[in-house]
């Protein structure tokens, strides 16, 4: 009698770039995400993490796409909920808590805006890929 070995479950962000990665390409891909320590919120949208949000225009059938970045103003309202990106141009399709709607932006263009206090616009280190239902219904902010 043969035994099946159960995998262990995988939990955290690295493991989810890991199957995000997978379902996009077929093949698995391991991040280079630095140290949270090291991490510059005001760089919008590093390497590592443009391999991992969707190209333009390839999530436009699903129902439900997924928020990979949060973007916001710290001294304002204003928050920009990425679900896909052109590394290239730089341009990005999200939601904008502010206009709330989906909207495409460029990024170099938000990188030079500041808020009423003088603040840029920061990218939230600590965010988790999400349903972009979660996103709109307010329940994640």
């Amino acid at each position: 009698m043969q035994e099946t070995m159960q995998q262990p479950v995988k939990r955290g962000w690295s493991w989810q770039k890991e199957l995000i990665m997978a379902n996009r390409t077929g093949v698995t891909h391991k991040s280079t995400r630095p140290d949270l320590a090291n991490e510059d919120a005001h760089d919008l949208m590093p390497p590592w993490l443009a391999a991992i949000v969707p190209a333009l225009f390839a999530t436009e059938h699903e129902f439900d796409p997924v928020v990979y970045v949060k973007l916001f103003m710290p001294d304002a309202g204003w928050m920009w909920y990425i679900t896909e990106y052109d590394p290239i141009g730089r341009q990005a399709l999200g939601f904008v808590r502010g206009q709330e709607e989906l909207v495409y932006f460029a990024l170099d263009d938000l990188a030079t805006v500041r808020g009423p206090m003088g603040l840029a616009i920061e990218r939230e280190l600590l965010w988790q890929p999400t349903p972009l239902s979660r996103v709109r219904c307010g329940e994640l902010r």
